[in-house]
């Protein structure tokens, strides 16, 4: 028989007829990256951690990027500070802070202490005091570059690799996102660059099934027409809008007056309402001996 090689060789040697006949008989050619819903291999559940701040009713799930965002000196890092020590006690897990702007030895350390004993670190007794450090010690990891070494991402993510695999991270904190060293390649614009950077840290979030948050500042201030600073969204976070577009989860922190120990810890970003939490904006009351918050007509002030 004649070897034919495609429809039209087909039409002229048998017509129409041949043709349809042909089609009926042809079997689809596999394409990767193409399935129906029965050939994907099935996938564990995402583990969520409830966040444990009373009256903020949220949970970060392992897999997922997040973005935390609010005006300097509001206290970003010290609501950070509870989010993560509620969910490491609660959940007996580990977190890695790759803290720029703070010297773990010193400032981690204090605020740890105070987390834990809920008291100052000057009212700890040393018992009190070495206890908290052992907790310390077993829970949390930290990145510190040395003064030879530019943190770059990809050096970053090595070392965020290591406390995963050596240490057991779960959680992973980058404070402040703007202390990163950030190396654009070529004629890489600033977006195209925080777009390839927010990726390779979604990409290890899901690679080593973390929780990756990232600390990033408002680009500006604007007082409004009331003398007051409105609330900052993510699409105000500094150099991109992919800090709005890209993240699972986006939380704000925020106070009409710095001054006042009040502030509004809110959600307003949610992907998956339903595993990760309703859009939500809580009043809390933050306590500087214990470090934590505490909904407005909490007994415990």
């Amino acid at each position: 028989a004649k070897r034919l090689k495609d429809l039209n060789d087909v039409l002229q040697a048998y017509g129409d007829a041949g043709v349809r006949k042909t089609l009926q008989r042809a079997e689809a050619t596999p394409v990767g990256g193409l399935f129906r819903l029965s050939e994907l291999p099935p996938i564990a559940d995402q583990k969520a951690f409830a966040v444990q701040i009373p009256g903020l009713s949220v949970n970060l799930r392992c897999g997922d990027f997040s973005v935390f965002t609010g005006y300097p000196n509001l206290g970003k890092s010290t609501a950070v500070n509870d989010v993560i020590c509620g969910i490491v006690m609660r959940y007996d897990v580990s977190a890695m802070f790759a803290s720029f702007e703070q010297a773990p030895q010193r400032d981690h350390r204090r605020n740890l202490r105070r987390w834990y004993n809920e008291k100052t670190e000057s009212q700890q007794s040393p018992t009190e005091r070495a206890e908290a450090d052992g907790w310390i010690e077993r829970r949390f990891a930290f990145v510190v570059p040395s003064e030879t070494e530019d943190a770059t991402l990809e050096w970053l993510l090595e070392r965020m690799e290591a406390a995963a695999m050596q240490m057991g991270c779960k959680l992973f904190i980058i404070d402040p996102w703007n202390e990163i060293e950030h190396r654009r390649d070529g004629n890489e614009t600033q977006t195209e660059y925080i777009g390839r950077a927010i990726r390779a840290l979604k990409r290890f979030a899901r690679a080593f099934d973390v929780h990756v948050m990232v600390v990033a500042h408002p680009s500006k201030t604007l007082r409004g027409s009331d003398g007051k600073y409105p609330m900052p969204s993510l699409r105000d976070v500094a150099e991109s809008a992919h800090f709005n577009n890209k993240p699972e989860l986006g939380l704000v922190i925020h106070a009409e007056d710095a001054a006042s120990d009040i502030r509004t810890l809110a959600v307003v970003k949610s992907r998956y309402r339903e595993e990760i939490g309703q859009l939500q904006a809580p009043e809390l009351r933050f306590n500087f001996h214990t470090g934590r918050f505490a909904p407005c007509n909490s007994t415990t002030f």
